[in-house]
């Protein structure tokens, strides 16, 4: 797959128009600098440096586009780069301005899914941990007598924990089921400690809980919570034994997120105080849904 991107450079350019006023030479030309690669790529770029300006006047601006192609990257590899701009008077004086761009999940495609499961069995599958805690585990044993699960934090108080899926889009016909086992603190005056899923959106990063409607529900209500389950429903009390939670598309929300770039976030919070075991869960299953993993295009730009 080939990347190409044009990026306006316009507010670096402003930057450094503001450094050229602060000297008082604003009659030099501007010059771009070439860009420096933290990892060496096949690059294919006009002569660099090249003039912006010949002149500007002060408080002045002028906007610049250009445009990259990168080939070699291997997948979800972060390219990044920096920019550099200065003039004839600042880099005498050894001065200049640098936008540092960075671009993740290169060489992705969507692909359709009609069912996935993650199991986690020989490693995170490409989930990642956001804070806190949730490691592979193996002690016990998995559901359904598969070896791994992922586990939150056990007897913290205080804890944060929180993980999210590969990015995926969903289709308005998506559902969603995962295996759980917990102990997490039980009601007393009030539900406090929980954990639930939500659907985390990449663009407004905003996370939106869902509540699953078949198998082992949620039971925590009310306000209190913390961390990403704060004011939310979710499991708390005792859970023993692996069993299964499911959302239909309505639960899941899906037309509300179809097509968009989303993941699946399962958070764990606790209080200052009665933290118990945690929560596990595995086997996670979604169906109808697209999910961005290496595309099978070539990796050489023409």
């Amino acid at each position: 797959m080939r990347w190409e991107f044009v990026i306006a450079v316009a507010v670096l350019i402003g930057l450094a128009l503001f450094l050229l006023n602060e000297v008082r030479r604003p009659n030099g030309p501007m010059r771009g600098q070439r860009p420096r690669w933290k990892k060496r790529v096949r690059i294919a770029l006009a002569s660099l440096p090249f003039v912006v300006a010949s002149s500007l006047a002060q408080c002045a601006s002028v906007p610049i586009n250009f445009s990259f192609k990168a080939g070699g990257l291997k997948p979800n590899e972060v390219l990044s780069m920096r920019v550099d701009v200065t003039s004839d008077e600042l880099a005498t004086l050894g001065i200049t301005r640098s936008l540092n761009l960075q671009f993740g999940a290169t060489e992705q495609d969507f692909q359709f899914q009609a069912t996935k499961t993650f199991g986690f069995d020989n490693d995170m599958e490409g989930w990642q941990v956001v804070n806190g805690t949730f490691n592979r585990t193996s002690t016990g044993g998995g559901a359904g007598a598969t070896p791994f699960y992922l586990a939150s934090s056990s007897v913290t108080d205080g804890a944060c924990d929180e993980v999210r899926s590969p990015i995926i889009r969903l289709t308005a016909t998506s559902t969603l089921s995962l295996y759980n086992q917990y102990s997490i603190e039980p009601i007393s005056d009030a539900w406090y400690d929980r954990a639930n899923v939500g659907i985390f959106d990449v663009l407004s990063q905003t996370r939106t809980n869902v509540a699953p409607s078949g198998g082992r529900t949620y039971l925590a209500t009310g306000p209190n919570g913390v961390c990403v389950t704060g004011g939310q429903p979710g499991w708390a009390g005792p859970g023993p034994a692996w069993l299964q939670s499911t959302w239909t598309p309505t639960d899941l929300k899906a037309s509300q997120f179809a097509g968009k770039n989303v993941q699946l976030d399962v958070g764990y919070g606790t209080d200052s105080t009665a933290s118990l075991l945690g929560f596990w869960f595995d086997q996670v299953t979604l169906t109808n849904f697209y999910l961005q993993s290496a595309d099978t295009a070539s990796d050489v730009c023409p």
